[in-house]
């Protein structure tokens, strides 16, 4: 039996298009799977620590425009006061980095400390 070539184009191209529109069996990854989880922390101690490391003023937790961000990235989040922060979180972190340098430079040889000092004119 001899097919008509016409026929048998036209199969192929409907199988072809149909590939394209079968579902993937592949389940999407989540975007968990792409974000490293940081060391964990205190929400409390990420907030002293943003503080301390970009020199933002304590009265930043004050802030409105920063309260509503905070609430909206998590609305459970009881922002501390200005005053535990100066009061109880801050020393807090000083003396967990006091202990963290220490354990560093207990086995430690030689220390080499640098100044640099210098005096303006217009100063």
């Amino acid at each position: 039996m001899n097919q008509n070539p016409i026929r048998q184009q036209s199969t192929s191209i409907a199988t072809a298009s149909t590939a394209f529109l079968r579902p993937h069996k592949k389940q999407q990854s989540s975007i968990a799977n792409f974000i490293h989880k940081p060391m964990p922390m205190s929400k409390s101690k990420m907030l002293v620590k943003m503080i301390v490391k970009e020199y933002h003023p304590f009265s930043v937790v004050e802030d409105e425009e920063f309260r509503n961000l905070i609430k909206m990235l998590s609305p459970t989040y009881i922002i501390p006061s200005r005053k535990k922060i100066t009061q109880s979180l801050l020393p807090q972190m000083f003396d967990m980095t006091v202990e963290c340098v220490k354990d560093r430079l207990k086995n430690v040889e030689a220390v080499c400390l640098t100044t640099d000092g210098w005096t303006s004119r217009t100063n």
